[in-house]
């Protein structure tokens, strides 16, 4: 009786728990290793079956990769297995940037990270399925990166496609792993082995406007007005690189500072080169917010130019103006309600965890632990792993028992987006 009893009520629950909300629908499924309803066949029909990416919005992704991309390489279940995956943060106001990248390529998964000490809450798009990160291979391979990140890539994709032979999986990955670590070290630019970069650069407009979106700083006073691309010394030649195709600017090189590292920045501020500027910014197309603080930095940009060029005061009322606008868009703002975009396997992937979970319950006596849900998963390599089902859920108080749900962030949770993991490693 306690086994039914405890099987009835875990199951009501937990279908409860869904019919109030649809967050576990709304997130991209998780793929695990081993698993036999193959969560991997699923993502690589989905992948098949969706139109290839436009070589526009490749440009765009392979730019925002290069600047704010993260690649890496994880140890999964000790040292018995390994992963790779791909991450882009940006601020929560500006996550409507990244549910468009998910819509338009189908690859990954949203994440809020929750705001730390002076840092604002933010959107993580995560691509980490197997079969999703050979997809990232190929759009990358096509619109290749030009920073300091394309020799982390290369070696990324090199464990990736190992991930599929084990013949190789074992020697390359442990030295992936590690070739990934030495190559996000600052190294001296004079020391550090050449990486070629394909050119010309700007024969590839979606691609700088990925990368301004992701590092350009529009700055406005009332004595300047200029674009400015501050990045690490080791990463100057991608500077170089524009600031020669477009004839822009120029590179300033600056010491190292406190705990930070030597660094370079593209500043252009001259006031017959700020039209030329504004040009440039309305070809590459920046997004999100960049491009609604571009909507007001190149009216007084070209205010600052024409004042220049004819000789005449500025208007300072304007610049004012705009300076107070550009600060106010700058602001941080909680987002209003985001829907999130959901795989075509994410109901696929919901019931697997439920079905899970309903086999536990009628295997265990008492309350179903993390301890008991492992000890069953011994023997059922292909359910889904602890962790996996508290990120699905927000807890495994929550996964176990159909309990309340805490926000992902207060205030401006983002409606469908998942709390971080939350006690997944105690019973």
């Amino acid at each position: 009786m306690s086994q039914i009893f405890v099987q009835l009520s875990i199951t009501t629950l937990i279908r409860r728990f869904i019919a109030q909300t649809d967050s576990v629908l709304t997130i991209s499924e998780h793929v695990f290793v081993r698993r036999r309803c193959s969560g991997q066949a699923l993502v690589r029909d989905r992948l098949n079956r969706r139109p290839r990416l436009a070589p526009d919005e490749a440009g765009f992704i392979s730019g925002l990769i290069d600047a704010e991309g993260s690649f890496a390489i994880t140890k999964r279940n000790g040292i018995s297995d390994w992963g790779c995956y791909l991450a882009i943060a940006m601020r929560a106001d500006d996550g409507d940037l990244l549910v468009r990248i998910l819509e338009q390529t189908d690859l990954g998964q949203l994440n809020v990270k929750p705001a730390r000490a002076t840092s604002k809450p933010q959107v993580v798009w995560t691509v980490h399925a197997q079969p999703e990160c050979i997809e990232v291979v190929r759009i990358l391979r096509v619109c290749p990166l030009r920073g300091r990140k394309r020799a982390e890539f290369e070696v990324w994709a090199q464990a990736v496609e190992a991930l599929t032979d084990p013949t190789r999986r074992a020697e390359l990955l442990p030295w992936a792993f590690e070739e990934i670590r030495r190559l996000r070290r600052y190294v001296n630019p004079d020391e550090r082995e050449d990486v070629s970069r394909p050119r010309p650069l700007l024969e590839h407009p979606t691609y700088v406007g990925g990368f301004l979106t992701g590092e350009a700083h529009l700055q406005l006073s009332m004595q300047y007005c200029r674009l400015a691309v501050h990045l690490r010394a080791d990463d100057k030649p991608l500077l170089e690189m524009m600031a020669a195709e477009s004839g822009l600017g120029r590179i300033y090189d600056l010491p190292a500072y406190g705990t930070g590292r030597p660094s370079a920045t593209w500043i252009v501020s001259r006031r017959d080169q700020l039209e030329p500027a504004v040009a440039l910014l309305e070809a590459v197309g920046l997004r999100g917010r960049k491009a609604r603080e571009f909507a007001a930095w190149r009216h007084a940009a070209r205010e600052f130019a024409s004042a220049a060029a004819a000789g005449r005061r500025r208007n300072c009322a304007a610049v004012a103006r705009l300076q107070a606008e550009l600060a106010h868009i700058r602001r941080y703002e909680e987002p209003k309600a985001l829907e999130l975009p959901r795989t075509s396997a994410a109901e696929v992937f919901a019931q697997t965890c439920l079905t899970a979970l309903e086999e536990t319950a009628r295997a265990t006596i008492g309350p179903v632990t993390t301890a008991a849900y492992e000890q069953l998963r011994r023997e059922n390599p292909h359910w889904p792993n602890r962790d996996t089902i508290v990120r699905v859920f927000g807890s495994w108080r929550i996964a176990a028992t159909g309990g309340p749900r805490a926000p992902a962030f207060q205030p401006g949770a983002i409606p469908g987006v998942p709390a971080e993991t939350e006690g997944g490693h105690r019973a």
